[in-house]
This record gives structure tokens, sequence and C-alpha cells, in this order.
């Protein structure tokens, strides 16, 4: 399953995927997918290795258009990096920032010094002022010198902690603003997830099998960096403004922080 392209709309996010066991022109689309956020753990050693996640958000929005009503939102884990040095890993954030139009990455506070060194990485706060001629040559994957993401230091919580935010958002499912119902999808008979990993439950060429497997099994470098991107999304606060007369897709819409600081 390759992932094809990513696009910048005015209410959220187009990602599409080369449809697996289909022709090459299928492509099926992330839907309903408002915002891209990256959890980030970093290596502490050079026996342990960082790795990084892409986590999408999906919103459903309620029937009425009342300012203040809040969506149901689901997160969806859709690729991931990994690396034992600092220098592979920062560069590979710039590349997951770049595929999915990451606007954050959430990592730890700690150490501070591996903080600052994310922070001053060249292409993922910043771009140096050259031309984009230049900046493409430079940067690989360089989009745009506005595709840049800001970096969120969180105080991560203990292990056990972590264990029942992640069981919790692994197990609840996803219900209607409006109506309360359990929301299904396609040809999948059950409710969807809080938090999925894209493509766990299919055998299509997805990027994310670290993840589905150390989520499972309780690796705690994966465990926290879904953590931390997940509990940034969660903390964070969707309101809209609707003018007189507008439509659903005509709707202005932004976030806000919540007491998180996101």
């Amino acid at each position: 399953m390759n992932h094809i392209t990513t696009r910048k709309k005015a209410d959220g996010l187009d990602i599409l995927y080369q449809a697996p066991r289909a022709d090459i022109n299928a492509m099926t689309p992330l839907d309903r997918a408002s915002r891209a956020i990256i959890g980030l753990s970093f290596p502490l050693s050079g026996a342990d290795y960082g790795y990084g996640c892409a986590v999408v958000e999906r919103v459903w929005w309620p029937h009425d258009d009342g300012i203040g009503s809040l969506p149901a939102r689901q997160y969806v884990l859709v690729d991931e990096i990994s690396s034992q040095t600092p220098r592979e890993l920062f560069d590979a954030v710039v590349a997951l920032k770049d595929r999915y139009y990451c606007e954050a990455v959430a990592c730890p506070k700690e150490p501070a010094a591996m903080v600052e060194a994310l922070r001053r990485h060249e292409g993922l706060v910043s771009y140096p002022e050259f031309d984009p001629v230049f900046l493409r040559d430079r940067f690989p994957t360089f989009v745009g010198t506005d595709v840049t993401a800001y970096v969120r230091e969180v105080a991560v919580a203990d292990g056990a902690a972590i264990a029942r935010d992640m069981d919790a958002w692994w197990e609840e499912e996803i219900l209607h603003p409006s109506s309360g119902v359990p929301i299904f999808a396609g040809s999948f008979d059950k409710p969807l997830k809080k938090l999925v990993v894209l493509g766990a439950s299919t055998d299509a060429n997805y990027s994310t099998r670290e993840a589905a497997q150390g989520i499972q099994t309780g690796d705690m470098v994966i465990r926290t960096a879904v953590w931390l991107a997940v509990k940034s999304l969660e903390d964070s606060i969707w309101i809209y403004n609707s003018r007189k007369g507008q439509r659903r897709g005509e709707t202005q819409s932004r976030w806000k922080p919540g007491r998180s600081g996101y």
C-alpha cells in the first residue's frame, strides 16, 4: 500500500493511497482528515533507537451548526520512522512532516539538549533563506517554506498511565456527536475505534509494522511516541465560527489550544 500524495485543503487534508491489488490508477483516500501531528521518542544511547509516527485526526461533525459544537474524533497512525542516531531520526521527521503536512512534533521535555537540537534542525521549524530551487536540492522532500511544524514539549506520563490511556483509546468506540450511535465504515462489521493503526488488520503493505507490534507488546519507545501524538491532539479544542447563510462546507474553522498548550 503506497502513499501517493497529501494535499492541503481549507478544511483539512486529502491523503491518497494506491489501493492494494488494484489498477495503478486506483486510489483510496483517508477521508475526514483534519490535521496531522508527529509523536517522537528520542534515542537516548547508542544501544537504543528513536521512533516517530505520523498520526492523522479524522472528524465527524454534529448535524447542527451551533457554535461550540464538538465533533467526534478518531486518531489514525499512518506512517512511522525509526533510527539509532538523532541526525538520521530528525531528517526522517522532516520527511514525515512534508509527506503528511504535520503541523507539530510532540516530543518529551527531556533531555533538553535533544529538544533544542530538534528545534534547530533545518527544514523542520524553519528553512534557510535560500531560493526554493536550492532548498529542493538540499531537502529531498521539500514542499514549501510555509510547510513547517513547531516543536511541542510534553511531560511524559509514567508507563502505567500511558498504558491506561492507550488501552482506553484502543477500545473506545467512535459515537456520532448528534445521535450517539456507533460509527461503522465500509465493509467493517464492528464500530470504529478511537485509535487505530492503518493497515494493522489487513495484509496490505502499510508502513506501520513497528507500531502494530510495539503497541501490543508494550514497547515503551513506540508507545510513548504514539501517546505523545494522540494526547496532544486530544488536549486541543475545536471551535468554529458559522457566518450567516453559510453551508457546512463553507464553515470557517480553526483549532484553539487547550490547557495543555497545544
